[in-house]
């Protein structure tokens, strides 16, 4: 078959829903579609899951009252193609189409009467194809693969999660930067998985009681030790300083993204919050490791980052200092050249 032939196909919209007005509407294919283009595109059209649907086709030679040609997989489908450009040959029609059937039709009587208005209404096509388009990937040709931000890892999108993707951005539950949060797509960083799946199997079972006086992110909650604890390799921020006023880890990570837009500094708010690290004295004396394996930034933004925190942290110290010690202003200019210990190496402070 000539690989600039198209045949025309006429899809039946609101097939799966009971009492769904039937309508129709129609795409042009190339014969040499692949099946996985084909009826992923269909599906996204038909708001049918591509794992369970059930499609077969006719031609306007069928009778009508023959059941429909079975359209499940690639030879189906060029045999459907074939037939049709027989059709195109030998008949005068002057257009050929190709008519989808959904064989697992909705039966009457759904108890999901009461959502059919919504549900009829949807259809996400658009989004797939713009999906599509969007995750093509130069470094995999002919797959579509989504780029973990943190570590660059390339996730291959299959049929399913592509469709499952499309139907998120249409309800507002995803963007085609960001996929739904769902057990399809998996948001944690590779290096994180391999530490985690590793310490699973191979650690020992050990047993650590702590007594329930400091803790490392200046709460005074009296809930048990974050995280971050078990990268300490400095001193944990001093109690002294606990009536400093200090600014939120979110000031540090939201100075970093005026300068840095594209490491999209703010997206690791949260996962510090929650292992501790609220305020930017917490950041004394935890390891780069602690940043890359639980919080997931990458290696290269960790060192300014901890730079940017420490540097927030000291200001807020002097200027502590400067409040309680008025006659020491003398000795600002000199103190401002000082070294301050963070745990981290002179070079990244």
């Amino acid at each position: 078959m000539a690989g600039n032939l198209r045949i025309t196909v006429s899809i039946p919209l609101n097939t799966s829903f009971v009492g769904g007005t039937v309508s129709h509407v129609q795409l042009r294919f190339a014969v040499d579609t692949s099946f996985e283009d084909f009826f992923s595109c269909i599906c996204a059209k038909m708001d049918l899951d591509p794992k369970e649907a059930q499609l077969g086709y006719k031609y306007h030679t069928d009778r009508v009252h023959d059941p429909p040609h079975q359209l499940s997989n690639a030879q189906q489908l060029a045999e459907a193609f074939e037939h049709g450009h027989h059709l195109l040959k030998h008949t005068q029609v002057r257009e050929v189409v190709l008519e989808i059937h959904n064989l697992a039709s909705a039966a009457v009587g759904s108890e999901n009467d009461n959502n059919q208005e919504l549900a009829t209404s949807m259809s996400f096509a658009a989004e797939f194809c713009k999906l599509k388009e969007h995750l093509k990937c130069a470094k995999h040709v002919g797959k579509y693969c989504y780029i973990q931000p943190t570590d660059g890892d390339h996730m291959e999108q299959d049929v399913y999660k592509l469709t499952s993707w499309a139907k998120g951005i249409f309800t507002g539950n995803a963007t085609y930067d960001h996929p739904p949060e769902s057990n399809l797509f998996d948001h944690t960083p590779s290096k994180q998985r391999r530490l985690s799946s590793t310490a699973a199997q191979n650690a020992p079972v050990i047993h650590v009681h702590l007594p329930n006086t400091g803790q490392l992110s200046g709460s005074r909650s009296g809930r048990e030790p974050s995280l971050a604890m078990q990268y300490l390799t400095g001193p944990a921020p001093d109690e002294d300083d606990i009536f400093a006023v200090y600014p939120s880890i979110s000031d540090a990570l939201h100075q970093m993204h005026t300068s840095m837009p594209l490491l999209n500094m703010p997206q690791y708010e949260e996962n510090l919050v929650s292992h501790g690290v609220a305020y930017v004295n917490t950041v004394s004396g935890i390891s780069e490791d602690f940043f890359v394996d639980v919080v997931g930034m990458p290696l290269g933004a960790v060192r300014s980052f901890i730079a940017v925190a420490c540097r927030l942290a000291w200001r807020a110290r002097k200027g502590k200092e400067r409040a309680a010690n008025p006659s020491d202003s003398d000795k600002e200019n000199e103190d401002s050249n000082a070294s301050v210990w963070c745990g981290h190496t002179p070079e990244v402070c």
